[in-house]
């Protein structure tokens, strides 16, 4: 199991990409869906995801409910084929996803 997701989150293996519940060959990695398959607002969410805020956070943030957050979530989750934010964060950052450091800095060290 550990080699399973040494591969899954090591960037230097070349011969496996992140797949949902599984490895999958390069060459038969064209089904997967890639950050232009989000929606806008799935992407501004996954770019919260990234910088570490909850689903409480989020929906303050851009001024929607819980509900609605839980809802875009879902259908990343379902796009993608993982089931985790942790995992589609991998998946995201694997795809070029990039989060400004000062927003995970700002997380560091404040009081729940």
């Amino acid at each position: 199991m550990a080699d399973f997701w040494k591969v899954m989150l090591d960037p230097a293996e070349p011969d496996f990409v992140l797949y949902p519940r599984k490895r999958v060959p390069k060459h038969q990695e064209g089904n997967m869906a890639t950050l232009s398959d989000l929606t806008p607002r799935e992407l501004q969410i996954l770019h919260l995801i990234l910088a570490g805020q909850t689903n409480k956070e989020i929906a303050a943030e851009i001024y929607v409910s819980e509900k609605t957050v839980e809802f875009h979530l879902k259908n990343i989750y379902t796009k993608v084929g993982l089931r985790t934010r942790n995992l589609v964060s991998v998946w995201a950052v694997r795809q070029g996803a990039d989060v400004e450091i000062n927003q995970i800095h700002g997380k560091i060290g404040r009081s729940h």
